[in-house]
């Protein structure tokens, strides 16, 4: 068993935009930054109005996680969630214009539903149905020390017609540092130098990405959004080390990285009234093909001497469908209910190889190879909430999930897995004070690349994979308390508890 506190210091915000900007609505505890708030730093997209949010700190998703539930950040649009998973919350704000930019609101999670609401702060940006035609176009140009030129550029472009938005974007992040410098080895207790190693290396990764999405929203009752997605990823890496030792002897070592992630995603969702309520629909479909080749080999006077070869060749696939359904009652309550199935599959191999002087390769034998991991998981949920009075606001939810795990190839295993999740959270307004009380328990999900052996030459380790692997569960408690100082700042304390086991 272990136990985590978190203590976060007090954070203060200051802006120096005038008092008219920014509001308080005492009916749900929002705070609304109009447009002009932000005008004073002149933002070209909605991500950098949100950086300029006091006390505010954009917070990614893990999109590693399975499924589309646990996989939400702290930033919703329109008020609901972006449908795509593999982008990061800071890539789909660079995308919108900040002409296009109504408001941005900061609100308790459990103003957005289930998925939010263990979370104190959730920022909503409001778009404007203003039509026509907004972009952004971005670009730049680099040179590292070493003499390469590095171009990177970006341009997006919302289109709005009617009661549709449609919206494209490219990108290429071109990453690239080289670094210098040397090793010394020495006896101790005496300091006398065994070995100097001069060490070079360079690094490269020419990102690309292209997407385009369909949002059509003829009210608060009725939308959908369509997204797709393409990325290829590729990085470099070449090392050379070249080591001279006190005995007289003289090698180099030379290792070298090609690694190449390609990632495509379809993802939408509906949402309709129903019963008296909204109902909504998520469908998501990600793959992900990824290829690695490590190699780290030793020169003496320029002839091979040994060495030693990495290989991974894995593809991941992702398909899930989530269908919600909440309401509110004439008793004050606002409920939600619903349900999320998922499958993911991973199909890995991995070689691993020792190379001698002829430049011949021998394979050497790793615990775990070879192995398809699937998954199929599913979850319900649901969410209580009520307005106790115009100071207090309450949240209940539990969720259960059950998952089935299987593993063929060099290890077989098979089990299954289920889970409560249950939350609860108090929310008040006393005077200038916003605070919320939140108590959650939480279960982490199994990295499917644990149960595949993998290698790191350059740095001599192997981990052999494991088939038998349980998940991490947690109880966390947190007190969040934030208040306005100093006319447009935001003092924002955290005291946080977490009781960790497994």
């Amino acid at each position: 068993m272990k136990i985590v506190r978190r203590l976060l210091l007090p954070v203060l915000a200051l802006c120096a935009a005038t008092p008219a900007f920014a509001q308080l609505n005492a009916a749900d505890g929002r705070l609304i930054y109009a447009a002009a708030f932000f005008e004073a730093f002149a933002p070209a997209n909605a991500l950098q109005m949100i950086e300029r949010l006091p006390g505010f700190t954009v917070e990614n998703a893990e999109s590693g996680v399975r499924g589309f539930g646990q996989a939400a950040g702290n930033v919703v649009i329109n008020g609901q969630r972006p449908s795509s998973k593999s982008d990061s919350l800071a890539v789909i704000l660079a995308r919108i214009p900040s002409s296009r930019v109504l408001r941005v609101e900061i609100a308790p999670g459990n103003s957005f539903g289930a998925d939010y609401a263990s979370r104190s702060q959730v920022a909503n940006v409001v778009l404007t149905d203003a039509t026509g035609l907004a972009g952004i176009f971005d670009a730049k140009l680099a040179r590292e020390f070493t003499g390469s030129v590095l171009p990177t550029a970006s341009a997006s472009a919302v289109y709005r017609h009617g009661h549709s938005n449609f919206s494209a974007s490219l990108a290429l992040q071109n990453v690239a540092y080289s670094e210098e410098g040397f090793d010394r080895l020495a006896d101790y207790p005496t300091d006398g130098l065994l070995e100097r190693r001069e060490v070079f290396s360079h690094s490269r990764e020419p990102y690309r990405i292209a997407s385009v999405g369909w949002a059509h929203e003829p009210g608060e009752d009725r939308s959908a959004h369509i997204n797709a997605k393409v990325s290829i990823d590729p990085w470099d890496i070449d090392q050379t080390s070249h080591s001279s030792a006190s005995s007289g002897e003289v090698r180099d070592d030379v290792f070298t990285q090609r690694h190449v992630w390609k990632t495509y995603e379809l993802s939408g969702d509906v949402t309709r009234r129903l019963l008296g309520g909204l109902i909504k629909l998520n469908a998501l479909a990600t793959r992900r093909d990824r290829r690695h080749d490590d190699t780290s080999v030793r020169l003496v006077d320029a002839a091979l001497l040994e060495g030693i070869a990495y290989e991974l060749d894995d593809m991941r696939d992702e398909r899930v469908l989530r269908l919600g359904w909440t309401r509110a009652t004439s008793s004050g309550w606002s409920l939600e209910f619903g349900g999320e199935g998922a499958y993911n599959r991973l199909s890995s191999e991995t070689g691993l190889f020792t190379i001698d002087a002829q430049n011949l390769r021998t394979r050497v034998d790793l615990p775990i190879e070879t192995a398809i991991v699937s998954e199929h998981r599913g979850e319900v949920f649901t969410n209580l909430v009520r307005n106790v009075s115009s100071r207090i606001r309450l949240d209940f939810g539990v969720a259960y999930e059950a998952s089935r795990l299987e593993v063929r190839g060099d290890s077989n295993a098979r089990r299954s897995l289920g889970f409560f999740r249950p939350r609860a959270s108090i929310d008040w307004q006393t005077g200038h004070w916003q605070v919320q009380l939140g108590i959650k328990r939480t279960v982490a999900q199994l990295d499917f690349a644990d149960f595949v052996s993998v290698a790191e030459v350059n740095e001599d380790r192997i981990s052999g994979g494991n088939a038998e692997l349980v998940p991490e569960r947690a109880w966390e408690l947190l007190l969040s308390a934030s208040r306005k100082v100093l006319e447009e700042g935001r003092l924002k304390i955290d005291l946080g508890h977490d009781r960790i086991s497994l």
